[in-house]
């Protein structure tokens, strides 16, 4: 079932060739906020659609708006104005709760924030499979049996979440460090465990804010030809960034200014 992407004044971004389901909708959304008893949008009437398999990216100068968009993708934020929808959920409407909106984060986004947010008193490999936890735990919520069969499939499950991480720590030459504590990493080595936890469910949408802003551009090349895998494989990828070359691998790129999107 296609969807006919907006962007603003109805400019595509979508490719619903790739895949006809849709993992972000954006309508008219606006979010304002108060500076010195001024109301001001940071993101300002803001409308496009994003099916799984897109990769898109969103340039611009600091400070036009484009965190505050993610962070409004992610639930994090509520529009003043407009809708955000997931996953064919409307997370910004006023029944969704802040516990529906938890669970749906955990069972399908990944999120690469511009800060660091790795939790300091647990182990790169723990910091790697919260997710996976917080989505298990989700899933299992008011069932409190387990048939010998279940177990048996969530061994499995464990089995291919420790190989994907693995693999993809191999890949980003961090896996050396999983026994690690974040006190214990560079600012580049801690990005790139964001990008692992980001990717390790799988998620149906993937949200990066300057994923490559630590890193040399051997591991910029290496983050960008794993969201194409990403994207390949279905997810959808919306990446903010200041770097050209890294937006010139998404499929679209377009510019945000003074919180809107061209």
């Amino acid at each position: 079932m296609s969807e006919k992407s907006v962007l603003n004044n109805e400019k595509s971004v979508s490719h619903s060739e790739k895949s006809p389901l849709v993992a972000l909708k954006l309508m008219h959304v606006t979010r304002e906020f108060v500076r010195r008893k001024h109301r001001f949008a940071a993101v300002n009437n803001v409308s496009f659609s994003l099916s799984c398999g897109d990769f898109v990216a969103i340039v611009g100068k600091s400070g036009n708006g484009k965190s505050t968009l993610l962070n409004l993708i992610a639930g994090l934020l509520k529009p003043t104005h407009g809708s955000v929808t997931v996953c064919g959920e409307e997370i910004s409407a006023p029944k969704f709760s802040d516990a529906q909106v938890s669970q749906l984060r955990a069972q399908n986004l990944g999120f690469v924030t511009q800060s660091q947010t790795l939790l300091p008193n647990i182990t790169v490999y723990d910091n790697i499979f919260l997710p996976v936890q917080i989505a298990k735990s989700s899933n299992q919520k008011g069932s409190n049996q387990k048939s010998s069969n279940q177990k048996n499939k969530s061994a499995d499950v464990e089995d291919y979440y420790s190989n994907r991480a693995l693999n993809l720590c191999k890949q980003l030459h961090i896996e050396e460090l999983l026994w690690c504590y974040p006190r214990e990493l560079s600012g580049g080595e801690m990005r790139r465990v964001m990008i692992v936890r980001a990717l390790i469910n799988n998620p149906k949408l993937l949200l990066l804010d300057e994923p490559t802003g630590d890193l040399d551009s051997e591991h910029t090349r290496i983050v960008m030809e794993i969201l194409r895998t990403a994207s390949n494989n279905g997810s959808a990828v919306l990446m903010v960034t200041h770097d050209i070359d890294a937006a010139r691998s998404a499929d679209r790129t377009y510019t945000m200014d003074a919180g809107s999107i061209r």
